[in-house]
């Protein structure tokens, strides 16, 4: 490539900054290209030039009688009538010429031009003296000016150009020196200095458009490198770090063009939420690191089920999305539901421990269920929640009842939120009677809501609504500090017990909080049970036995509520250190239908009792069901028989009036 065009490495500093780092092939390689490009746009002109300036040598020659002279000029004017079809030729591809050919028509060019411009020199410079005095000088110069001419034509190849220049001013001067006259010799300096002038102007301009290119290749690449590092850049924010999935981003942007595509009448679609079950507890237990590798391993499940479907995305946590063509029914969505199932029917593999996964699905129709693409995910979402809400590994597809029961739910947590802010929520007690002698020993806090627009709500409705939306840490704080403070103010052989939820069990500063407030408000520990359901202790074991040491070390009581209703064991009993164990209502309501029940609750009574545990029964509505339990051995008892929930005002009141002589079990 030296021979023919001047390298950028020549025309630029090494050092410069708008360089750095390009490649000088690739440099090399642009500036070819674009003086392969400007001879081909030049070449018409340049054979043009020539074929003038060989047809007016032409005439000299055949005038002055010159076989040889004639020959030479008839074979270089059908070489250059070659050259031009040549050129003609390949204009109309020079934008995509390959490399190779472009460095051949150079490296061609480069070697025919000079040596075509020598010879026609040559021939004119050996053929002149036969002419007059004023043709002979004529010539020459006419010769040059065609050289000089053909030069600025290639200007663009500055050692070709010069070269031809040379090749040109060579003959011409030797021969004008040779003639010996003043004019011709000052003729000859002219010409040389000329040739001389044009070669610095080539070599100039060469340099400048070398320098043109560079910048342009420069500014090319910067722009490519941007582009490339938008393209990253998006790649990377639409790319979730961790499983390598789409993110939400990107999911949600997916959505919204298939959404407005789709407005132009494009098949249906359905889009899916997946919640996964079962994953919090692999985290506490394992720690994150292991939780991240179990996500990468149902990533790769659901990427490899969902190929060839549609797409899938991992939305945030431990909740992925996909999206599926041409599903528009909620059959089909529940086909896809169960094939994304299937995926999950092989246990998941954890530092050589089988760990069994699944997930709940909602999912919604486009355009059967909405047609926005926030209407979607909504509806989606509220397909999702019925779903976790019908149990474990269940899918539930959006209709309009699920339109509904959300409408209500979300009419009951805002009114929720207000109440929670208001302390509107009321605090009953429900007495607790020993058995044995009839009197109140104690009462169970329980919370009572009476909306002004929704009216009297469930605990079983609000309490969930409450852990759902994150209110139940407050609600308990503000419930916790009623109840005592009503306490505070009864017999003081009278405690209260009131349920601890597992957000405000599992807390570093639960058992201190719990005992600061029974000491602001005057009620002492002793006087005081939590009451601690089976899912609470077990949703952070170790945290809620840590509550648990901690408050028992103050003096407070800690009941095991619900025993019998879910997998507690007697040794779970013993190893948490409890103080009193709750029969499940389950037990006591077909205590007297069932003899196998009756045996097992007189067995857990037993059992308790060896512990050095008294049992609660809750839940006695009729005199058989306490004389039952009472025989049983339980020591205490709630329920109708005695008293529902009532107000403090109320409470007071039962507590005198049941201050007397044992009850008549045999009422």
């Amino acid at each position: 490539m030296a021979l023919f065009h001047l390298s950028l490495r020549d025309s630029a500093p090494t050092d410069s900054p708008a360089i750095a780092g390009s490649s000088e092939t690739d440099l090399d390689d642009a500036l070819m290209r674009e003086q392969y490009q400007s001879l081909a746009r030049i070449a018409p002109y340049h054979c043009g030039v020539a074929i003038v300036g060989t047809a007016m040598l032409g005439s000299f020659v055949v005038e002055a009688s010159q076989p040889f002279g004639a020959m030479s000029l008839a074979a270089g004017f059908a070489y250059v009538l070659f050259r031009l079809a040549h050129w003609l030729e390949v204009r109309p591809r020079i934008e995509r010429q390959r490399l190779d050919v472009i460095r051949r028509d150079l490296r061609q060019a480069s070697v025919e031009i000079p040596a075509l411009t020598f010879l026609f020199a040559l021939v004119a410079a050996t053929t002149f003296h036969r002419g007059g005095p004023f043709q002979e000088p004529l010539l020459l110069a006419g010769s040059w000016i065609v050289a000089a001419a053909c030069a600025l034509c290639l200007m663009r190849l500055a050692r070709c150009a010069v070269l031809l220049v040379a090749a040109a001013a060579a003959p011409i001067a030797t021969a004008l020196v040779l003639c010996g006259t003043t004019v011709t010799l000052w003729l000859a300096a002219l010409v040389i200095v000329a040739s001389g002038l044009i070669a610095s102007m080539l070599i100039e301009n060469s340099r400048a458009f070398s320098e043109i290119v560079r910048s342009r290749f420069v500014i090319a690449k910067m722009h490519r490198d941007a582009e490339e590092g938008m393209r990253a850049a998006n790649a990377i924010a639409h790319t979730d770090y961790l499983t390598g999935l789409p993110n939400r981003r990107f999911y949600l942007s997916l959505l919204a063009d298939r959404v407005q595509g789709g407005q132009a009448g494009a098949e249906p679609f359905t889009i899916g939420l997946l919640d996964l079950d079962g994953f919090k507890p692999i985290n506490d237990i394992h720690g994150h690191p292991a939780g991240d590798r179990i996500l990468e391993q149902v990533a790769c499940r659901l990427k490899a089920t969902m190929r060839d479907r549609g797409h899938v995305a991992r939305m945030g946590g431990d909740e992925f999305a996909v999206l599926c063509e041409g599903i528009g029914s909620a059959h089909e969505a529940l086909a896809l539901a169960d094939a994304l199932k299937a995926a999950f029917a092989a246990s998941f593999v954890l530092d050589g421990v089988a760990v069994h996964l699944q997930f709940a699905s909602g999912f919604a129709l486009f355009p059967a269920s909405a047609v926005r693409a926030d209407e979607l995910i909504r509806l989606a979402d509220i397909a999702l929640y019925r779903a976790k809400a019908s149990g474990r590994g269940a899918s539930c597809v959006f209709d309009k009842n699920d339109e509904k029961a959300a409408k209500e739910r979300a009419a009951l947590e805002q009114a929720l939120h207000r109440a929670v802010a208001n302390s509107e929520i009321a605090v009953h007690f429900q007495p607790a009677v020993d058995l044995a002698t009839g009197r109140v020993c104690g009462f169970e806090s329980l919370a009572r809501w009476t909306d002004p627009r929704l009216g009297a709500i469930e605990p079983s409705i609000f309490i969930p609504a409450a852990e759902r939306i994150g209110l139940i840490d407050r609600l308990s704080r503000d419930l916790l500090r009623k109840a005592a403070a009503a306490a505070a103010r009864w017999p003081t052989d009278v405690a209260l017990s009131f349920n601890v939820p597992a957000a405000q069990l599992v807390r570093p500063d639960a058992a201190s909080d719990i005992i600061a407030t029974l000491e602001e408000l005057g009620l002492p520990p002793t006087r005081f049970e939590i009451e601690l359901t089976e899912a609470a202790v077990m949703k952070d074991l170790e945290a809620a036995s840590a509550t648990i040491d901690a408050v028992r070390e103050a003096g407070i009581r800690v009941t095991l509520d619900d025993f019998g209703a879910g997998h507690s064991s007697l040794a779970q009993v013993r190893d948490l250190a409890l103080d009193k164990i709750k029969i499940d209502k389950t037990f006591v309501d077909r205590v007297c239908l069932d003899p196998k029940i009756a045996g097992l609750t007189r067995s857990i009574v037993d059992m308790a009792r060896l512990l050095g545990l008294p049992c609660v029964a809750e839940g006695i509505e009729r005199w058989e069901q306490l004389e039952a339990l009472r025989l049983a051995g339980c020591a205490v008892g709630q329920g109708w028989l005695f008293a529902g929930a009532m107000p403090e005002e109320t409470a007071a009141r039962f507590i005198a009036e049941r201050e007397g002589p044992p009850m008549d079990v045999a009422h």
